[in-house]
């Protein structure tokens, strides 16, 4: 590694605009040298970023040389690259863990709004094991979510092409959460009832995400219903929400309508063979609407609660060989590090995790 001081570079004297720009003018300089040279290789230096709202100076000991938007080299100071290690081309960062994608709507939102989240306490389950990705969009319904699958799950592979996936590429499993919008009535309040999606639909646009979202390489796939809704519970929340002249109007979701948009998610993932999570069905014991559920749609600390038991149970009835203590967790244990050579302890976990099967 070529070692070089540019302390000058960060001793600013004068004005800081001026030296600002006097500083891009120097690194600008050293860029193009390295590059007509064809010297590419990293330097030991940090590289300078500043902040151009505030003025202030930011040091960032790992970075890229960039001419053209074609990065040039990796640098990193002498400290951090005498233990880093490229693992899987990726470089001085190794990949990400594999990913777990909750889709849906508030109910898939909501679901890290406390610690007993839903989808909080699924990432509690996978901890160092794999990452829980949020995609959870308050107020949508399918026929709007559709057009995020590309923004989530990135683009279709090619058909008849071998798929190669990295770590941070690869998705253990995926949710679809949808239904309480595209159940919203339409001769309901005016506000909601352009949530509305006609029953054919929200089929087709269901058969259509679980389509999409196995064509990007997503092998396990799981459909869950929306909720049963609590007539009494949403009345009594139009009411806070709109006041009193609200009493009279007609609820925006109900139980029989619910009903329906559950059955057919049930009828469409047993179509399409996926696992279904039925929660109009599992939720409703005794006392479900107060126990589960605030506002007679979403949940309660205590009905989070209970999703993420149902979705543990349906991890491990349908897709034993991804439970948390059949993955491999990332980086090793404190008590197993080598401490006489303790990079060595990284490398050899960090080989073995990205060597792990899909």
């Amino acid at each position: 590694m070529i070692n070089m001081n540019f302390s000058f570079l960060v001793t600013p004297e004068i004005n800081p605009r001026h030296w600002r720009q006097g500083n891009n003018c120097i690194i600008n300089v050293l860029i193009c040298f390295f590059a007509c040279f064809g010297i590419l290789t990293p330097i030991a230096v940090p590289v300078i970023l500043s902040d151009s709202q505030s003025g202030s100076w930011k040091i960032n000991k790992i970075g890229h040389f960039l001419v053209g938007g074609k990065k040039l080299c990796t640098m990193a100071s002498a400290t951090e690259a005498k233990g880093a290690v490229a693992i899987a081309g990726s470089s001085f960062v190794a990949a990400l863990r594999p990913r777990i994608i909750l889709f849906g709507d508030s109910l898939t939102e909501r679901s890290f709004d406390a610690p007993e989240g839903w989808g909080a306490s699924l990432a509690s389950f996978y901890v160092r094991r794999a990452d829980i990705t949020n995609r959870g969009m308050s107020g949508y319904n399918t026929r709007w979510a559709l057009q995020t699958l590309p923004y989530v799950f990135g683009r279709e592979r090619t058909p008849g092409v071998p798929l190669v996936q990295a770590t941070a590429e690869r998705v253990l499993f995926a949710t679809v959460f949808f239904g309480a919008n595209d159940a919203a009535r339409i001769d309901g309040t005016s506000h909601s009832a352009r949530q509305h999606v006609p029953l054919d639909e929200y089929r087709g646009n269901l058969k259509e995400m679980v389509r999409y979202i196995k064509a990007t390489g997503v092998e396990r796939v799981a459909i869950i219903t929306p909720p049963p809704v609590s007539d009494t519970g949403r009345k009594i929340a139009q009411i806070q929400r709109m006041g009193e002249q609200a009493r009279n109007w007609p609820l925006d979701r109900n139980f029989a309508t619910s009903a329906e948009y559950s059955k057919a998610a049930v009828d469409v993932a047993k179509e399409l063979g996926v696992p279904c999570l039925d929660l109009f069905t599992l939720l409703q014991d005794e006392n479900w609407e107060q126990k589960y559920l605030c506002d007679g749609l979403h949940l309660t600390p205590l009905g989070q609660e209970k999703v993420f038991h149902l979705m543990r149970k349906l991890v491990q009835d349908e897709w034993h060989d991804i439970l948390p203590h059949l993955l491999p967790t990332q980086f090793p244990a404190w008590d197993a590090i080598n401490f006489d050579d303790i990079p060595s302890s990284f490398v050899a976990t960090e080989a073995a995790f990205q060597q792990q099967p899909p």
